[in-house]
C-alpha cells in the first residue's frame, strides 16, 4: 500500500517532485508518458528489490519472495487506483454498473459479464500496447541521477537497523515506498503533460483508466523478464509440476 509514514514521505516526495517535472520536460507526445514512466518504473522497482535481497539476504539476485513483491507492487497500484479513484468517480456519478465486490463468489452471481476496465482487471494481457519506449533515449541519462537518488533512498529508509538506526528491519517494507512513489508520481506526470500542451490541469476517465492497464502491461513485463526465467532456472534443477504436463498433453498427444 502507499500509506507510508509521513516522516518518510517527506525525505520521498521532494524527488519525485522533480523527476515529475523532468518527465514531464522531456515528453512531446502522449506516448512519451508511458514510455519515461515505464523506463523509471521498472529501472526503480529492480533497483530496490535487488537491493532487498542483499540487505536482509545477503545474496544478489532475485528470489521468490522479490520477484512476489515485484509483481505485487504493480497489481496493487493499479489494484488502488481503480478501487480509489475509478470507482469511486462511477459511483459519484451514478453508474452502478461497476460496482461490484472483488470476491470471486460474488462476482459470478451479479455480474457475469464485467465489461471496461474492470474486465482489463481480469484479463492480464490488458495494456501490452501502453509498453511504449522513449522516443528520444539519449535523454534517459537525464533521469538516472533522479533515479538512482529515489532508489536509492528507498533501500537506505527501509534497509536493516544495523544499516540504518531509524530502518524497519522488516525484508518486504521496500513494497510499500515503491508503491507510494509511482502512485504518486505517474498520474502526475500525465497531468503534466495535460497542462503542458494547455489541455487541462486534471485527468479524464480514460486516462485513469489507461494508467491502470499501464501498471498491469508492467506487470506482465516483468514476470516474462524476471519471474519466467527465474522460473526456468528452477525448472532446471528440479523439473516441472506434474499437472503442466498432465494439461499440456490433452492439447498435444506427443507433449514431452
Amino acid at each position: 500500500m502507499p500509506y507510508i509514514a509521513q516522516k518518510d514521505r517527506q525525505v520521498l516526495f521532494p524527488i519525485i517532485e522533480k523527476l515529475k517535472d523532468q518527465m514531464v520536460s522531456l515528453c512531446r507526445f502522449r506516448e512519451d508518458v508511458f514510455g519515461y514512466s515505464r523506463y523509471a518504473a521498472l529501472k526503480v522497482i529492480k533497483q530496490c528489490t535487488f537491493r532487498a535481497a542483499q540487505q536482509y539476504m545477503k545474496k544478489e539476485g532475485y528470489r521468490y519472495w522479490s520477484i512476489v513483491a515485484m509483481t505485487g507492487v504493480t497489481m496493487n497500484i493499479a489494484q488502488e487506483l481503480h478501487d480509489r479513484v475509478i470507482r469511486k468517480f462511477h459511483k459519484l456519478n451514478g453508474n452502478k454498473s461497476i460496482e461490484f465486490d472483488y470476491h470471486p463468489m460474488k462476482w459470478r452471481s451479479e455480474q457475469e459479464s464485467p465489461s471496461g476496465i474492470d474486465k482489463a482487471l481480469i484479463e492480464m494481457g490488458a495494456g501490452s500496447a501502453l509498453l511504449t519506449f522513449p522516443r528520444d533515449v539519449s535523454k534517459l541519462d537525464e533521469l538516472d541521477e533522479l533515479l538512482t537518488d529515489l532508489g536509492n533512498k528507498i533501500s537506505f529508509l527501509t534497509a536493516p537497523k544495523e544499516e540504518n538506526p531509524d530502518g524497519y528491519d522488516y525484508d518486504m517494507a521496500f513494497a510499500g515506498f515503491l508503491n507510494y512513489s509511482f502512485t504518486e508520481l505517474v498520474p502526475a506526470v500525465c497531468v503534466g503533460y495535460s497542462m503542458k500542451i494547455q489541455r487541462s490541469t486534471s485527468l479524464i476517465l480514460d486516462e485513469d483508466e489507461e494508467i491502470v492497464r499501464f501498471w498491469l502491461a508492467i506487470n506482465n513485463e516483468l514476470y516474462a523478464t524476471v519471474a519466467r526465467p527465474y522460473e526456468d532456472e528452477q525448472i532446471k534443477k528440479s523439473g516441472d509440476v506434474i499437472i503442466y504436463k498432465k494439461l499440456l498433453s490433452t492439447y498435444a498427444a506427443d507433449y514431452d
